[in-house]
């Protein structure tokens, strides 16, 4: 019997990219990355002064420091979200050690 569709799957091979090669930015809005404010800033008036440049490298160096800053700013969020979650998992479990010997009284 045969599937439907009649034919072969083609896999698409997914292409990585190189580290500092990306397609975005996440939004550059202010409030959401405090860390980055000043890079964010030079970056928006980088394009607005070089509205053709930005398609041909102008700001190239600006982007790299934003993508370094971003992620600087990510690991940090990673480590206190860490931290917070081993707090919250030590609650749980002591949360768990009482209940266990409250129901064996």
């Amino acid at each position: 019997m045969q599937e439907k569709g009649g034919g072969r799957r083609r896999r698409r091979r997914r292409r990585h990219k190189h580290r500092f090669e990306r397609d975005m930015h996440p939004p550059l809005t202010l409030h959401r990355h405090p860390m980055c404010a000043e890079i964010i800033e030079q970056f928006q008036k980088c394009h607005a002064d070089h509205p053709i440049g930005k398609f041909f490298n102008e700001c190239t160096e600006l982007k790299i420091k934003l993508d370094r800053c971003f992620r600087e700013e990510k690991a940090l969020k990673r480590k206190a979200n860490h931290e917070e979650s081993k707090k919250l998992r030590e609650r749980l479990q002591a949360y768990r050690k009482e209940n266990a010997e409250k129901t064996t009284e």
